[in-house]
């Protein structure tokens, strides 16, 4: 019996989550002879584990593997990754509150999971750029109704793909809706040839693919709607796709700026200037879209165009980021931290972040507090790395 199946017949969940992290501990003495036996190397790889969310450091060493392995009577010919998720929630929270995010989910949490798609196609270091993308659960919600795509292009290196799409949690099989738009989106981009470069009447191009996947997606799934926003970029200019409350955000000298508009009630009155940008996320019908893909919606997009000059990274998320961060707070994030750990603090503070209420207003029938981890969150970056 591997220490996962104990778990699973009755061990105490604190015990557990210690035994796991002597698992990490050992595993990690493995790796210690590639970073000179540096003498608060394994205190700093844990720090980067739980900060990221990856064991690479241990998944990409043979002995630690092993080590692993063994530590876990055999078992398991892979590592059990959520043992080491309950070990980072262990590490990173209070026991009180871990035992009543614990209870109240009743199953092991994972910070992030499987739903985001990630690029492997360049070498971004070599590129000098990032792209990379995220998604978790949250602390409330079973199912993750996100999903996320960043990849490059099979014609032309310089051409990658950013999606993230939300399925309506409202409608029925959202989590159906994100991933088949996700999925034919992808599938358009890598079979499309961009060996000249992005076409010059790609507005058509991409307002027809959309139309087609609307379509698809009605007769695929009834009752089943997304957001959607994207960015298709190149080396002159980038196209920004938006239907729905999920954002676009462009980062310029450590500013952050929002390119795309909510389809939503509450964005309304931002635009007529009844509520600030930051008090839409404490309005109760925040969660009322106007817009969509799939049921009930029309199937037109947002699309903007940005000239290559007028950025330096990308951001796109969903509301279950933007309702908890404000747009101060994400820049905040972003101009303090290193741009590998970003996504990954990003998605914890929308998690397991401080509770914000809104100051100037008692909680009434307009306005609530937010509560953070209270839907799925998700996020995908593109940057332009300086060299």
């Amino acid at each position: 019996m591997n220490l996962y199946d104990e778990y699973k017949c009755g061990l105490d969940i604190t015990l557990y989550c210690e035994k796991a992290y002597d698992i990490l501990t050992s595993a990690l003495e493995f790796t210690k002879k590639y970073y000179d036996y540096e003498e608060d190397y394994i205190k700093r790889a844990i720090d980067y584990i739980l900060k990221t969310g990856k064991i690479d450091i241990i998944t990409r060493n043979e002995g630690a593997r092993e080590s692993v392995k063994l530590a876990l009577n055999g078992k398991d010919e892979k590592i059990d990754r959520e043992l080491f998720a309950m070990v980072m929630c262990y590490q990173t929270v209070p026991i009180d509150q871990f035992l009543e995010i614990y209870n109240k989910v009743g199953r092991p949490l994972n910070r992030t999971d499987s739903r985001a798609i990630r690029s492997i196609t360049t070498t971004f270091s070599e590129a000098h750029e990032y792209l990379d993308c995220r998604t978790t659960t949250g602390l409330i919600r079973q199912n993750n109704e996100d999903f996320a795509a960043t990849i490059v292009s099979k014609t032309n290196e310089h051409i990658k793909l950013l999606v993230v799409c939300d399925g309506m949690g409202g409608i029925e099989r959202g989590e159906v809706a994100s991933q088949f738009v996700t999925q034919r989106l992808m599938d358009w981009f890598n079979n499309f040839d961009f060996s000249n470069g992005i076409p010059g009447n790609i507005h058509k191009i991409l307002q027809a693919v959309i139309n087609r996947i609307n379509n698809q997606l009605k007769e695929y799934s009834y009752h089943s709607g997304t957001t959607l926003t994207a960015a298709l970029t190149s080396e002159d200019y980038t196209y920004v796709i938006n239907v729905g409350d999920s954002r676009t955000y462009k980062l310029k000298d450590g500013e952050l700026e929002q390119v795309t508009k909510d389809d939503s009630i509450v964005w309304n009155y931002y635009m007529d200037g009844k509520f600030s940008k930051d008090e839409l996320r404490f309005i109760r019908q925040n969660n009322i879209i106007t817009d969509c893909l799939g049921d009930g919606g029309s199937g037109k997009v947002q699309i903007h165009r940005l000239e290559e000059d007028s950025y330096d990274g990308l951001l796109l998320v969903t509301d279950g980021i933007t309702d908890i961060v404000s747009d101060e707070k994400i820049k905040r994030l972003y101009n303090d931290n290193d741009y590998d750990q970003f996504l990954d603090l990003l998605l914890h503070e929308a998690i397991s972040g401080q509770s914000e209420f809104f100051e100037d207003r008692k909680e009434d029938i307009d306005f609530c507090s937010t509560r953070p981890g209270k839907d799925n969150a998700t996020a995908a970056m593109y940057l332009k790395l300086k060299k």
